[in-house]
């Protein structure tokens, strides 16, 4: 998810936790963590394309919504994080999340909120807080390191799609589909055929087109997913918010194939892609989840 009162939130410091493995629930390519917020034990979706915690309303219910503030402290896992950035967002939201997810889903926990260093590992179910730099997840086969735009405060790599141009792709873990520009298409050597289709923003329905296309970082030999091709205005905005060029999001059916990890101290971000019995079993699932939410 990507909200737009990332001007509000720049200056957020990033929460730093000590080495855990904290349970993380896998549905529909994403990853769900159990958190208690105000005495109260909710299911948060692990989403590195928001930036603060965003709580359903009737959780925090003397908060205005869209209001950046602070909840005193939350637990997840093993894990205890004060001062915790925090914005409510309308119920309809979480709603529309959960039309499409196993479960309800009652707050987001953006990149900010999860550790300084972390692993994201859909294969075994878990949220790893700061493991060792020469600590890598079980079955995987490599490791590719990203070529990082930015590590805070969202995750951003170069990445190629088709064999075209490469450019600045935010790896986000909520975002079903990835999506890419329109030039960037227009430039591929080869183009595939692609699919009509339309997208419903803020700015209205856009049209867009739906499209095959091999995803790679750094030398990896890419992942073919579906991609949907149209001039996003969130990339628009994240594009003026951040002042950095941005092209693409890649997301969930592409790095549910891989486990994600980052450390924003050291500027590093890096897939470990899985086995291919593993991506086989966890596509599987992820198609079923997706016919039968």
């Amino acid at each position: 998810m990507i909200y737009r009162l990332l001007p509000l939130l720049l200056f957020v410091g990033c929460v730093e936790i000590s080495g855990k493995a904290i349970p993380m629930e896998r549905g529909a390519g994403h990853g769900f963590v159990d958190v208690e917020i105000e005495g109260v034990r909710v299911r948060c979706m692990v989403d590195t394309g928001a930036d603060v915690l965003y709580v359903v309303p009737w959780l925090v219910p003397d908060a205005r919504e869209g209001q950046l503030f602070y909840l005193d402290k939350i637990h997840y896992g093993p894990v205890t994080q004060r001062d915790v950035p925090t914005v409510v967002l309308e119920q309809e939201i979480f709603n529309a999340i959960g039309r499409r997810v196993p479960g309800q889903v009652d707050c987001l926990l953006g990149f900010t909120i999860l550790p300084e260093s972390g692993v994201i590992d859909f294969a075994s179910e878990t949220l790893w807080s700061m493991p060792s730099p020469r600590w890598e997840p079980e079955d995987t086969v490599e490791r590719i390191d990203i070529v990082p735009v930015m590590v805070w405060p969202f995750p951003m790599g170069r990445a190629t799609f088709g064999g075209g141009t490469e450019v600045t792709s935010l790896l986000n873990t909520s975002a079903l589909l990835p999506v890419l520009r329109t030039w960037v298409f227009d430039e591929l050597v080869d183009p595939p055929p692609t699919t009509p289709a339309s997208v419903v923003t803020e700015d209205g329905t856009i049209e867009a087109h739906l499209t095959d296309l091999p995803i790679s970082m750094r030398g990896e030999a890419g992942v073919t997913v579906e991609v949907l091709v149209y001039d996003s205005p969130e990339l628009d905005f994240l594009e003026e918010a951040l002042f950095t060029e941005l092209d693409a999001v890649i997301g969930a059916e592409y790095l549910l194939q891989h486990a994600f990890s980052w450390d924003r101290l050291r500027g590093e971000l890096t897939l470990f892609p899985y086995s291919s019995e593993v991506r086989t079993a966890l596509l599987a699932e992820y198609d079923e989840q997706l016919e039968n939410p």
